[in-house]
């Protein structure tokens, strides 16, 4: 007589609690929608001693960020992001954490598309040591950075949970080793 297997009870509640995130009502774009957002993306340029051009960077230059919104009416959002910078060259390794909060003017929009530009603050910690013992800079240093950032980004909806978004991002901070800086942003939208 075989036995019948009784099904984990992990599972069951893992896979009830995804059925009813799945199927609750939520709407993408209108005035009081709120959003997480997840993204990843590259620093195309910045000024940091070693990397003085658009050339390619011994290795890549990615960040990850993730971010919080609130649609104030159907023209402005109000954005929040924190991102992870890491900087690694033949000088400096550096690391950054920042948070970014913004203000969104959405100039152009429908159903599916939106085209909005933000401006804002950049305000974040900076670990920095040199890459090379006889660096002209100090072992190791620790920064406050702070600045202002311009992001035009572009929003496509998939479907009025999720959307894709594309933004170019230059950001200044006034006391860091990165001082310009110019990013390209891919990320996903998840509204409630």
């Amino acid at each position: 007589m075989e036995t019948v297997k009784k099904p984990n009870k992990t599972i069951t509640v893992l896979i009830t609690i995804l059925l009813f995130i799945a199927t609750m009502p939520l709407y993408a774009q209108y005035a009081g929608s709120q959003y997480l957002s997840v993204g990843t993306g590259t620093v195309i340029y910045d000024n940091t001693p070693g990397r003085m051009s658009f050339t390619s960077a011994p290795s890549p230059q990615l960040n990850a960020h993730i971010g919080y919104g609130y649609l104030l009416t159907n023209k402005f959002t109000l954005d929040a992001e924190l991102s992870f910078r890491p900087l690694v060259n033949e000088i400096v390794l550096s690391y950054t954490y920042a948070i970014k909060p913004q203000v969104f003017y959405s100039f152009l929009s429908n159903k599916r598309f939106k085209s909005s530009l933000g401006a804002g603050a950049v305000g974040g910690y900076q670990y920095l040591t040199a890459a090379q013992a006889n660096s002209i800079l100090k072992p190791d240093i620790d920064l406050w950075v702070y600045g202002f950032s311009i992001t035009p980004r572009a929003e496509y909806l998939l479907n009025k949970k999720t959307s894709l978004y594309f933004d170019y991002s230059f950001e200044m901070q006034f006391n860091s080793i990165r001082q310009y800086n110019h990013l390209l942003n891919i990320g996903s939208k998840f509204y409630f």
